[in-house]
Order: C-alpha cells, then sequence, then structure tokens
C-alpha cells in the first residue's frame, strides 16, 4: 500500500481479501487502519463481465436498506444484490501510523503533530548509541513539499533528524538535513503482528557519522574589495571562473562548499542548481520566472542560505544581494554570467 498520498490510502473489501492472512486484524489493532464509509461503487458479478458500477440503495419489503447495481451487458439481468460485507472500506489513519511508530520506538508520550496532516515528530530515542529524532512525513513528492516543510521549527531545531516516509524517498530532499528512510525498508508484516526494524533505523544513522566535513577555505579577497568588484562566470556545470581586479582563479563547486554533505560521494547540493540558476539570469531572478523559482517560501530560504554560502567564501562587507523591496527581485550585486557554452 502506497501512503504518500492520504486521499487514496483506502481500500475496499476486495482488496483486503487479498492481503496475506491476518494482515487487516493486525493493521486495525496497531491503530494504522480504520474503517471507512460504505463504497460507492462495485464490480457488478451478474454477467461475468466484471464492469464497476455505482452502488443504489434503497429500502426492501421489510423496511431494511438494500444496496444493489445495475448491469449494463444484459437486459435480462436488471439489478444485481450487492452483499453488505462487499461494501466495507477501511481507511489508513496516518495519525495512528504516526502512534504506533512512536511507541515502537520507546517514546512515553503522543507524537507531536508539526504539521497537520503533514509531518510528526515521533520522539527523540536513542539508536546505535547516538541520540536522534525521528520524524513522520507525508507528501515529500508534492510540489509544495519545500515549502510546507522549508519552516518547520521542530524540524531545523534538531542535530540528528530522521524522516521515515510511508513511500518512495525523493530524488530532492525537501527536509534539509534530515536523512529520509522509506518505511518499506523499516516495517514487516509477520504472522500476528506488525514490526519496525530498528536496526535498519541504526544503519542510516550510522553513516551520518561517517559524512564529509567540509572545509571551506575563504577566498584570499584584498581589503577594500566591495560586491560590486567580483565577477563570476559558470564555466561548466561544476566549476567557475572568479575575477577580482587583475587576478582571475578557476574554481569548482566543492571549493565555494556547495557539497552534498548527506552524501559520502562528491556531488554538489541543491543551493548549487539555485547558484547555476542565477548564472543563467545573469545574477537576477523575479517571480516572472515562476516555473523555475519554485515557491516562494522555499525561495526566500534558498536565498538566505546562499548568501550566508558568499559570505563565507568571500569575505566581503555587506549583503552580496541588492534590497528585494526595490528591485522587487533576487538580483546579485556582484557580476554573475553564464559561460558554459563559449567553454564548451
Amino acid at each position: 500500500m502506497s501512503l504518500d498520498n492520504p486521499l487514496s490510502a483506502s481500500f475496499q473489501d476486495h482488496d483486503v481479501c487479498g492481503w496475506p492472512e491476518g494482515a487487516r486484524s493486525v493493521l486495525e489493532s496497531t491503530g494504522i487502519l480504520k474503517r471507512g464509509g460504505n463504497a460507492q461503487s462495485v464490480t457488478c458479478d451478474g454477467c461475468g463481465e466484471g464492469c464497476l458500477e455505482d452502488v443504489v440503495f434503497s429500502n426492501d419489503a421489510q423496511g431494511n436498506v438494500a444496496a444493489y447495481v445495475v448491469c449494463r451487458i444484459r437486459d435480462d439481468i436488471g439489478r444485481v444484490r450487492v452483499a453488505p460485507e462487499r461494501l466495507r472500506t477501511w481507511v489508513v489513519s496516518l495519525g495512528g501510523l504516526a502512534g504506533w511508530l512512536a511507541a515502537e520506538l520507546g517514546g512515553h508520550s503522543m507524537p507531536e503533530e508539526c504539521v497537520p496532516g503533514r509531518l510528526w515528530w515521533l520522539g527523540g530515542p536513542e539508536v546505535s548509541r547516538r541520540a536522534v529524532d525521528v520524524f513522520l512525513a507525508c507528501g515529500a513528492t508534492w510540489p509544495d513539499a519545500d515549502a510546507t516543510f522549508a519552516h518547520v521549527g521542530r524540524l531545523h531545531e534538531c542535530r540528528n533528524p530522521i524522516m521515515l516516509l510511508p513511500s518512495q524517498v525523493p530524488a530532492d530532499n525537501p527536509f534539509g538535513t534530515a536523512r529520509c528512510i522509506s518505511l518499506a525498508r523499516t516495517l514487516s508484516l509477520e504472522p500476528g503482528t506488525l514490526r519496525l526494524n530498528i536496526a535498519e533505523i541504526g544503519r542510516v544513522v550510522a553513516k551520518t557519522r561517517n559524512r564529509r566535513v567540509q572545509e571551506v577555505v575563504p577566498f584570499p579577497t584584498p581589503p577594500g574589495t566591495k560586491w560590486k568588484h567580483l565577477t563570476i562566470e559558470l564555466v561548466s556545470d561544476r566549476s567557475v571562473k572568479i575575477t577580482i581586479g587583475n587576478v582571475t582563479v578557476q574554481k569548482t563547486y566543492e571549493d565555494l562548499g556547495f557539497v552534498d554533505s548527506r552524501t559520502t560521494a562528491e556531488h554538489p547540493d541543491k543551493l548549487w542548481d539555485r547558484f547555476c540558476y542565477l548564472a543563467e539570469c545573469k545574477g537576477r531572478g523575479d517571480w516572472n520566472e515562476a516555473s523555475k523559482l519554485d515557491l516562494p517560501d522555499a525561495l526566500k530560504k534558498e536565498i538566505s542560505d546562499l548568501r550566508k554560502r558568499l559570505r563565507t567564501y568571500f569575505p566581503i562587507t555587506g549583503d552580496p544581494f541588492k534590497p528585494y523591496r526595490k528591485v522587487h527581485a533576487y538580483e546579485t550585486r556582484f557580476t554573475i554570467v553564464d559561460t558554459r557554452r563559449a567553454h564548451r
């Protein structure tokens, strides 16, 4: 089952009947699965074609509510009664899932709902002799994920956040430094019980200990340099040419501090994409480029992070960006251009 979209995480009787024996009762006992309302459509078994038909409700001769569907294939069949048990549905309760996970992690209190229906803090257990903060999130791949999770205080104040996701792990992590784990890797349904594989979480925690710590050596900027004296050319997908006065040097994204520290492999982080986009638009990005600028809240956070990154590498006083309220755009005070085509 997929829980990434809780609106579609519902099941009818024929779905549940195909599950392993005892699965439904186990999920109901944990509070993850709950009874829903009557199904509004079922498969008609009147003529054997297996058509999906809408259910019609009416009162029978004894005053009891009866359900039926109408066969559209054969006129001689007409109405076909539907057994009450075929109308049963079940829905996934993400709150119930959060509560069960918190209990399995050794929590002594109810999980904290940080974003209604989207994000729960499950507690701060010790895993592999390291204190971590574990969260449950849904909608990590939705278009609003960056904006939804960018400013959650509970998430960003944690030093070692672990994010449990009901389905796939997104290619672009909207949770900052949090390590993401699919529940498919950590949950197992055994006869009569549902188990959380805490050892798998421990392996992810162990990997975070070995994350590369990046040391950024500031650019040797001459005294009195202002942002307007700086020119940056994006000469390849991974390197830039920096010019200040008569000095021109070539540097990589690693030199500037744009390394994704969540992995042991050498890859640029998501902020490097924003930096490259600034080069593409010659240092000015406004709201008219909505398709590239994503969502406003997420963009503000990225520009703030980019501002800090630039100040770390270039010891130049002042803001590297012009006041947004004056120019109505995120515009750099320095010159930045994309010359990748010329260097190919």
